[in-house]
């Protein structure tokens, strides 16, 4: 053997040593946690994500009620320009659209914590790309709703969760070094290409919560059109059992306090339109939401279908700022016609 490699002096196995190992372990991968918990909320990379804790916080810091309340998934976060609206038709917007994972259930508690601290909004716009209606509860997008742990107990009509599925929540709120490792890597990867990277945030909302996006990815598109043309051929349902569930919710909250709620589509690729699979689906969930609609006085289904080439879009349901300007300008004379 050569002399010349160093050789490890290890003590004796104590209890004392091995406690020792154990808690220093356990610290260091805490503090790792912790820096990896600050650095992913000070420069996120997860864009669902960070809508969803930026949207609820906004949700929970509302200084004044508004009369026209948008909510929804990140369709109409980039979709529904809030002041373009309200000027039209009247009052003051706010746009609080979030993103997909949470579904129609994030719709139905941003809409109680909104009742709990300014009381019933006149008019509620809840938009939604068409797959999301069909998609079960995200458990760990909930995770990321910056509200006290336990606030979906408040929601009696929605199924509890159960201890592996709470076990999950507790790891995507409070665990990022293991639940977001790909997004950790992504950061330090895109610092590595580029270090100044890692001191711009990402991300932007304004005041009334819109997202102003202005790149265009056509090639991104056409790749994200294929991914949902491969999917539809096997998906027969329109929308998800709680995503009824929380519907149904929100439907008997307009009635008690007779708020005018509206069912929208966000933004869609006008290519998606020339294939059959996707306009057979896209008519039966439209039958759907009109004959659900239909049975409720304050539930509007507006039935709006609003296309946009692949040069104003990020991908088959996100657009930039031009075609948000039209797509809410389609909005408005849609709420129009259902008045």
């Amino acid at each position: 053997m050569d002399s010349r490699i160093p050789r490890e002096q290890v003590g004796g196995a104590t209890s004392r040593r091995v406690a020792m190992t154990v808690v220093g372990t356990l610290l260091v991968a805490a503090l790792l946690n912790a820096g990896c918990f600050w650095l992913l909320r000070r420069f996120p990379l997860n864009r669902g994500y960070w809508l969803i804790e930026t949207k609820w916080r906004l949700a929970g810091t509302l200084d004044r009620p508004v009369d026209w309340l948008i909510i929804g998934d990140s369709s109409g976060n980039q979709g529904v320009v809030p002041d373009r609206l309200g000027a039209a038709l009247g009052g003051r917007a706010v746009n609080l659209s979030g993103a997909g994972g949470v579904q129609v259930p994030g719709d139905l508690w941003i809409l109680n914590r909104y009742l709990e601290r300014h009381g019933p909004p006149p008019n509620v716009v809840i938009v939604h790309a068409y797959d999301v209606w069909r998609r079960d509860l995200n458990i760990l997008s909930v995770g990321r709703i910056p509200w006290r742990w336990g606030f979906w107990d408040r929601t009696p009509a929605l199924p509890k969760f159960t201890l592996g599925e709470k076990l999950r929540l507790c790891y995507a709120r409070f665990l990022p070094l293991y639940f977001e490792n790909q997004t950790i890597y992504r950061f330090f990867k895109r610092g590595l290409r580029n270090p100044a990277s890692l001191l711009r945030r990402t991300y932007h909302v304004d005041d009334l919560g819109y997202m102003k996006w202005t790149k265009p990815y056509a090639e991104q598109v056409i790749a994200d059109m294929n991914r949902h043309l491969s999917r539809l051929g096997n998906i027969d349902q329109v929308i998800s059992g709680i995503n009824l569930i929380a519907l149904k919710e929100i439907a008997a909250l307009a009635a008690e306090h007779r708020i005018e709620v509206y069912l929208a589509y966000g933004p869609q690729y006008e290519g998606l339109h020339d294939h059959v699979v996707f306009t057979d689906y896209l008519a039966r969930q439209r039958a759907f939401l009109a004959e659900f609609a239909a049975g409720y006085d304050h539930v509007h289904y507006l039935d709006n279908v609003s296309t946009f080439p692949a040069e104003q879009m990020e991908n088959v349901d996100h657009v930039t700022h031009e075609a948000a300007e039209r797509y809410t300008d389609d909005l408005i004379a849609k709420i129009r016609e259902a008045h």
